[in-house]
């Protein structure tokens, strides 16, 4: 039973980082509990399966995510700033990835979802060096990545956000979504 309350406490965890007011929730118990050929209790459960005990009058608030507003909402708007060349574009796809197409960004880099954390650390001139453009002002608003299809991205913009680049933004339906939509407006690398 202690394998469930790790799970159930890694949930709890996790739905807490939505906006549940962690300080109100004294408890919690799976409503669909399920167990596994070998005999493990394995909980199949998302938030609405869970009932959260509480040691207040009410129940804790979950709060709207703030994700949408560090992203480009659609494939239209995306295009709009490529081509009036507001945006500087950070692709976190791999370069072999990347050899098949990229979006035909003025101010682009190839910078791998791994390679984030340590570049980002470079100063100014290092990363000019490195890459042979320049870093951008951490009060840049124009900073975009994207990768395949944005869950690499959604990663790399919290990278990007500890970081100090406030600002920055990701386009969440990525190179699948821009291929899809505009198969012959791209560049090959």
């Amino acid at each position: 039973m202690q394998r469930s309350a790790r799970t159930l406490s890694s949930v709890l965890h996790r739905s807490c980082a939505l906006g549940a007011q962690r300080s109100s929730i004294v408890g919690w118990k799976c409503l669909a509990p399920t167990r596994q050929t070998d005999g493990n209790f394995k909980p199949m459960l998302s938030v609405q399966q869970l009932r959260f005990y509480t040691d207040k009058p009410s129940a804790p608030k979950f709060e709207k995510e703030g994700r949408a507003n560090f992203t480009i909402p659609n494939v239209e708007e995306f295009k709009r700033l490529i081509e009036s060349d507001k945006i500087y574009l950070f692709d976190v796809r791999e370069p072999c990835e990347v050899a098949k197409g990229r979006p035909p960004a003025k101010r682009y880099l190839n910078l791998p979802v791994g390679r984030i954390v340590l570049d980002l650390r470079l100063s100014p001139e290092e990363f000019k060096e490195k890459y042979g453009v320049e870093k951008p002002d951490k009060d840049d608003s124009d900073v975009v990545i994207m990768c395949w299809v944005g869950i690499r991205s959604t990663f790399a913009l919290q990278g990007f956000h500890q970081f100090g680049y406030a600002k920055a933004r990701h386009f969440v339906g990525g190179w699948d979504e821009w291929n899809k939509n505009y198969p012959d407006y791209h560049t090959k690398k």
